[in-house]
């Protein structure tokens, strides 16, 4: 039987190591995401193409459009801009998950660098020392420094991939956690146009219902200046009063309204209550002519606007 050469078990043993390595980057997920559904249209029936005309102007619907970040400004109402950057900047909520957002990045940067880049490590002492001696054999003391100095240096072969996974995670996590804080900042800027605009169209709702309670007041009057001059019946000049009575009734609704509204939109703003902003006028907003309405996957495809990079 032929010997077999010296180099055979090293180069078997090499091919073995590399073969084991090659076969360890098939372990796990392959990190890419599942397939999202693409429908058609969110409901049951398609949506249409355009809303319910009011006084001539109608919203078109554009599918598939690419969303606004800052969709408040399609309004052109510097007033509204000015009342979302306030809550913006003065919510609690969204600087703490901010913070939040910048130590996961900073653990996510840590993490990375311990588990895929080699550490170093270089240590230094310097002592001196006195021995002393018998005076009959040699001096008395003797004088000496010492000097020692040390450099460590190792690195993890990752070669089951469990720190390519772990990094995955933890930067899945920290996506999560952007996409977390862009729906809560879009959730207060819609709260705080939903409020403004509520607010203002309660108080034109209620200077409207006050000057029909007026008219309405001068009609039953007339009315019972003519029941008392025999020109109308009297069932006719009560009707005119039920009618005044009745429109009156509704105004202590719509002020509560208007204070919850207001009360609301001053604590959205980080505001107390007694400093609520003063209404909107209504006249100076411009009711866009068209509403985007992107569908799932540009919205997940083009990730939150609060995302920081990841690094890799």
């Amino acid at each position: 039987m032929a010997n077999c050469p010296r180099h055979s078990a090293p180069a078997v043993a090499v091919a073995a190591a590399a073969a084991f390595a090659l076969a360890a980057c098939s372990f796990g997920p392959s990190g890419e995401p599942p397939a999202m559904p693409s429908p058609a249209h969110y409901g049951a029936g398609a949506q249409p193409a355009q809303t319910v005309a009011a006084q001539g102007v109608a919203q078109r619907f554009e599918m598939g459009a690419q969303p606004v970040p800052e969709w408040w400004r399609l309004y052109q109402s510097d007033a509204l801009d000015a009342l979302v950057d306030e809550g913006l900047r003065n919510s609690p909520t969204l600087a703490a998950t901010d913070k939040l957002l910048a130590s996961a990045h900073e653990q996510l940067r840590a993490q990375i660098g311990s588990s895929l880049l080699p550490q170093i490590d270089a240590g230094g002492q310097a002592t001196r020392q006195r021995a002393l001696g018998t005076p009959e054999i040699g001096p008395n003391t003797v004088l000496y420094n010492v000097f020692a100095g040390q450099i460590q240096a190792h690195y993890t072969f990752d070669i089951f991939g469990a720190a390519r996974l772990a990094n995955a995670a933890l930067g899945a996590r920290v996506n999560q956690q952007a996409y977390q804080l862009d729906a809560a900042r879009r959730a207060l800027a819609a709260n705080i146009v939903t409020a403004a605009i509520n607010a203002a169209a309660l108080q034109a709702q209620i200077e409207t219902t006050e000057r029909l309670v007026a008219l309405a007041n001068e009609q039953a009057q007339d009315a019972q200046r003519r029941y008392e001059l025999g020109s109308l019946a009297h069932a006719d000049a009560l009707n005119a009063r039920q009618s005044a009575s009745a429109l009156a009734a509704g105004l202590p609704g719509l002020r509560q309204q208007r204070t919850a509204t207001r009360h609301a939109l001053a604590v959205l703003l980080g505001r107390t209550p007694d400093a609520a902003p003063p209404d909107l006028d209504l006249a100076t907003c411009t009711c866009p002519s068209k509403c985007r309405s992107p569908c799932r996957r540009t919205c997940c495809a083009r990730g939150p606007t609060s995302r920081r990079r990841t690094p890799r």
